[in-house]
């Protein structure tokens, strides 16, 4: 029986579109919730307060806060206000590879409007003043006055980012919100498209929320075998292990298709199609039960010896297969952190006239 050491579950992002048809209120409303829910519900006290640190961009907090839902809810009240009316685009870049001195400068106009992230500067068409520092802002960036007119147009905002890889239980309360308000506006007696708009724009919020997928890469056999999977980078990019190795195998293609349409929206012709290709399956030959066997050796030989670091490789000595490989300490691929800096052997560091027998198999088991 085979047994499954990584694979790929399709979590839900939560998006909004705010400029949709619905009660932005009661949209403010169920978000708060659902964010709550995600930044701390089940958690502990410090990964709570860790949480809503992050989603509010905050570093430190207030020194009177008393950790409790109704202050937590309202800590996170402002921010999710703003996600939830943010009709428009409000960072539309302007240039990048900007001085020091010259971001000294744009920060000493003090206008609301210009953003600094980096050696980049953007602006905020919402909060632009135009009333102070243009002349400096255009001079400064080497700006035509015409490509600055051109950013501070007002774009809707069709996709604000509200959470990332739902837990599956707020995932269904999302699909079932979206269900329960669509079967409403069914029931409904509307005879015309303004009266339909009417009544979203009154009663339901699910015209503005959005569900998408989110491959996400798990490891069942955790530590034990993270060195042979390796693991994917949060642009699931395969690193280390076999997940490095077959990349581009694992990974497949994204299918394409183009239309191009009329003003009309009817198509005019097919543009060229690219086919999804889909990853791979791979087996290998290691054995889960060896493997867990052979690490639980290696990290106990770390503790009676006093070693730093411990290794070894187990091959079936018929066919060559490799049952088992690693070294101790490992990491969890989940969550990776350092793992590109975990010490591995080097054998140019040890020169064959000091270390004849190093990287040379020393034990063989003679199968009977």
């Amino acid at each position: 029986m085979n047994t499954i050491i990584a694979t790929t579950l399709i979590a839900k992002d939560l998006k909004i579109d705010p400029s949709g048809l619905c009660n932005l209120d009661m949209l403010e409303a169920f978000l708060l919730d659902i964010t709550y829910r995600h930044l701390c519900e089940n958690r502990s006290q410090v990964s709570c307060i860790d949480n809503i640190m992050k989603y509010t961009n905050t570093f430190t907090m207030p020194e009177n806060f008393i950790f409790s839902k109704e202050s937590i809810l309202a800590f996170i009240a402002p921010t999710v206000r703003e996600q939830s009316h943010r009709l428009y685009k409000t960072r539309i870049g302007l240039a990048s590879g900007i001085s020091a001195q010259d971001m000294d400068r744009l920060s000493a106009l003090q206008n609301p409007g210009i953003i600094i992230l980096g050696d980049s500067v953007y602006v905020d068409p919402t909060r632009f003043d135009s009333s102070r520092g243009v002349a400096e802002v255009l001079e400064i960036l080497r700006l035509d006055p015409l490509a600055l007119d051109e950013a501070l147009k007002l774009r809707k905002n069709r996709n604000v980012d509200i959470i990332e890889k739902m837990e599956p239980e707020l995932s269904y309360m999302v699909s079932a919100r979206i269900s329960s308000d669509a079967a409403l506006l069914k029931q409904q007696t509307l005879p015309t498209l303004l009266d339909q708009e009417k009544y979203l724009t009154e009663n339901t919020i699910y015209k503005c929320l959005k569900l998408t997928d989110n491959p996400v890469r798990q490891y069942p056999g955790g530590t034990s075998l993270a060195q042979v999977t390796g693991f994917v980078d949060g642009d699931g990019i395969g690193r280390l292990g076999i997940e490095g190795y077959f990349q581009d195998l694992l990974a497949g293609k994204t299918g394409k298709a183009e239309e191009r349409r009329d003003s009309l929206g009817r198509p005019i012709f097919d543009e060229k199609e690219q086919q999804e290709v889909k990853g791979v399956d791979l087996y290998l030959t290691i054995d889960p039960n060896i493997q867990n066997a052979m690490m639980a050796a290696l990290k106990e030989g770390i503790r009676t010896t006093g070693a730093n670091t411990a290794a070894a490789i187990i091959m079936d000595p018929k066919t060559g297969a490799v049952r088992a490989i690693g070294s101790y300490p490992s990491f969890d691929p989940e969550r990776p952190g350092n793992a590109d800096t975990i010490m591995r052997f080097d054998p140019t560091q040890y020169p064959d006239p000091v270390f004849p027998l190093l990287g040379k198999v020393l034990f063989v088991e003679t199968p009977t």
